[in-house]
């Protein structure tokens, strides 16, 4: 169902008349989805190691988009583009993983997505692409986990292809919206910790440590720079 928001959104302009700017519509439809998936898993190495495959299918038939060009509300009008009824789109494509316990103290988990995402109609006017935008065609991931009987050390890593995705311009006041395609990032995460326990393992305290972004990655998400390489301390009480 349509949000409040996305039903009756509106602001105030300074930008002369009308200064009443709606970009909500009372007379949205809600969405509609067709969606199935299948799979298959394999344990291998006396249940140390499992493998899948899932291919997923995804059919948006009726979607809830922000336009920049849409009709008014009776005699209301929207200069500022709102919010209106979609076709939709098509994803599908097949993720890959693998999780394996080489020990006792040991996890690893990996997994490859392949994502074919389409829309009916294209997302910004004016531009005939259809791929949706923010969505890479292909994502990596690896996690690995490293216990020391109360200390632990966790890597955790995501590498994408590259996207496109929407710019807003407000250079000259002319508003349009492009479409630039950015390089996928490659981010790394490292973290560790350590547990104090007391009242026979009834409490514990955990002191942690995180760095994000350790290979200092200059990448963006959906358009907007990220932090370079950054580190935060943590302390959870647990009961």
């Amino acid at each position: 169902m349509p949000s409040l928001y996305e039903r009756f959104g509106t602001f105030y302009s300074s930008f002369g008349t009308p200064a009443f700017i709606a970009l909500g519509d009372p007379n949205l439809k809600p969405e509609k989805t067709i969606a199935f998936d299948g799979g298959i898993e394999q344990n291998l190495f006396k249940n140390r190691a499992k493998l899948s495959a899932t291919y997923f299918y995804t059919k948006l038939l009726d979607t809830i988009g922000f336009g920049n060009v849409v009709p008014g509300i009776g005699t209301t009008t929207r200069p500022f583009g709102g919010y209106l009824n979609t076709k939709g789109g098509i994803a599908r494509g097949a993720e890959f993983s693998l999780k394996a316990r080489p020990a006792g103290s040991t996890d690893i988990s990996t997994s490859y997505t392949f994502t074919n995402s389409d829309q009916r109609v294209p997302q910004v006017t004016g531009n005939p692409n259809i791929q949706t935008l923010g969505i890479p065609a292909h994502q990596f991931t690896l996690v690995a986990t490293q216990r020391f009987k109360r200390a632990w050390v966790n890597f955790d890593f995501l590498a994408t292809s590259s996207y496109l995705a929407p710019i807003f311009d407000t250079n000259n006041f002319t508003f349009r919206t492009y479409v630039y395609r950015f390089k996928g990032n490659r981010k790394a995460d490292l973290t560790g910790g350590y547990t104090i326990p007391f009242r026979n393992e009834k409490l514990n305290l955990r002191l942690y440590g995180t760095i994000e972004n350790l290979f200092d990655d200059d990448y963006f998400e959906n358009g907007f720079r990220t932090f370079g390489r950054n580190a935060r301390l943590g302390l959870s009480f647990g009961f």
